[in-house]
């Protein structure tokens, strides 16, 4: 009864091949990037980064989110790198990238199914190419990337 979806068992089950300390520290230090693309893409959304003297304004707005990250960090639960992943999945549509678009994508709705959503939107907003490769991605991620991780009996090897 794990509650995340194959590819995200798979990418947990990488984790604990390493000893405890290494998987801390490597969780922490993937969580802890997840969170500068998030804040980093904060500032360039509100035009921060063009008035540095704002970019206070950023450890303002993690006392509010604290809580989060530190429950993300605690639980070993994914949100903040399923968030950086929408992001630079939202980043790359905006510039008209549309392969990492999908790929950011079909990576967030991998570590955890909410996500799916996204992919509706880029039908409706006829981002063909974009929702193609978010479909090439999934479909990576959700059957080849557990096919190799799991044995036949869903056990990691």
């Amino acid at each position: 009864p794990y509650p995340y979806p194959p590819p995200a068992v798979a990418v947990h089950a990488a984790g604990a091949v390493f000893p405890y300390r290494t998987a801390v520290a490597l969780w922490l230090a993937l969580t802890g990037a997840a969170a500068v693309v998030c804040y980093g893409a904060a500032a360039r959304a509100l035009g921060l980064d063009r008035r540095p003297g704002l970019l206070v304004l950023l450890p303002l707005a993690h006392v509010v989110g604290a809580y989060s990250f530190q429950w993300d960090m605690r639980s070993v639960n994914c949100n903040l790198l399923v968030l950086a992943a929408v992001v630079l999945g939202s980043r790359a549509l905006v510039d008209q990238r549309d392969r990492a678009a999908g790929l950011w994508f079909a990576l967030a709705v991998a570590l955890k199914v909410l996500p799916v959503l996204v992919l509706p939107y880029l039908a409706w907003t006829r981002r063909w190419r974009a929702a193609a490769w978010a479909a090439v991605g999934s479909l990576v991620l959700w059957v080849a990337v557990p096919a190799v991780a799991f044995t036949p009996e869903g056990a990691p090897e």
